[in-house]
């Protein structure tokens, strides 16, 4: 059950992301957004999959997606990112696991959130959430 809230969170985080963008908010808002999303959902996987094992693994992976994206290839043999998204989330990582898309800094002043690669990690994560729904994998009925 735990999973399955964790995982309507990020689906939540990556709906707000898309209707942050469809607004015309704050690039770097959306960016965090959709990352926060990412990582929510990615650790309800390691959750789902099992939970006395990946739930003292969460800390450790923090908010390093790449890791927990990794994490979550080895645990589940799902392939979230091609080689190309995946290039981009490492890009994005480098940004959200230190909170530069979030609070404002010199980052704000020097990049365009726009130059920021993401649509192929955003694909890739929209398509994954697709893919639970349609597998039922989050559906509490079902545990």
């Amino acid at each position: 059950i735990v999973a399955c809230a964790m995982y309507e969170k990020g689906r939540a985080f990556l709906g707000a992301s898309l209707l942050v963008n469809q607004k015309k908010g704050n690039a770097y808002v959306v960016l965090h957004l959709l990352c926060q999303g990412i990582e929510i959902v990615l650790k309800a996987l390691l959750l789902r999959r099992d939970y006395d094992t990946h739930r003292p693994t969460l800390k450790r992976l923090g908010h390093n997606l790449v890791r927990t994206a990794t994490s979550v290839r080895t645990a589940t043999d799902l392939h979230v990112f091609t080689h190309g998204a995946l290039a981009e989330l490492q890009i994005l990582n480098s940004f959200y696991s230190q909170h530069l898309l979030r609070y404002a800094s010199n980052v704000d002043i020097l990049i365009n959130p726009e130059t920021i690669p993401h649509k192929r990690v955003a694909r890739h994560a929209f398509a994954l959430v697709k893919y639970c729904e349609k597998k039922g994998t989050f559906n509490v009925n079902a545990i």
